[in-house]
């Protein structure tokens, strides 16, 4: 059984993960399109099988967890794919850590069921890729902002 004190600290992490992606959302510099519904619903049907299998629902609470965070980076993930000073170069790096992080999900769930090490660092190996991507295209646009400034 969870304790309080993880509930209180993945309520803190989702709030915190809202408060960084809403800005964007509210001045309308995020366009949501379908590739990034589809995206988030691929993130959160691992959630649904597990929540559907039954005798796996140990740590529901943290798949549910896990899905919003990951849909959240999907949200920053997009907020800055539909930024106008990206290349096409830095745009498809972008859809594809997307992808990858859609595939961190499925292989998250995946290595949890069938206790896989290889399947748990090719997991995480993905991750780490997205999160390179995503970095790699944030510093670009800094560098292209502060031009500008």
């Amino acid at each position: 059984m969870t304790s309080f004190r993880e509930y209180i600290f993945q309520a803190g992490a989702l709030i915190g993960g809202v408060l960084y992606a809403l800005p964007v959302v509210k001045l309308r510099g995020f366009r949501a399109e379908k590739e990034l519904l589809l995206q988030i619903a691929a993130v959160f049907l691992p959630v649904i099988v597990v929540s559907l299998d039954g005798a796996e629902t140990y740590g529901l609470e943290l798949w549910v967890f896990l899905a919003f965070f990951l849909s959240i980076i999907l949200l920053v993930l997009w907020a800055l794919l539909s930024s106008r000073m990206l290349t096409r170069f830095e745009k498809r790096n972008l859809r594809v850590a997307s992808w990858l992080i859609v595939a961190f999900a499925w292989l998250r769930f995946y290595e949890l069921v069938e206790d896989s090490p290889c399947i748990y660092y090719f997991a995480y190996l993905t991750l780490f890729i997205s999160m390179l991507f995503l970095l790699y295209s944030a510093m670009v646009a800094y560098e292209r902002v502060s031009r500008w400034l």
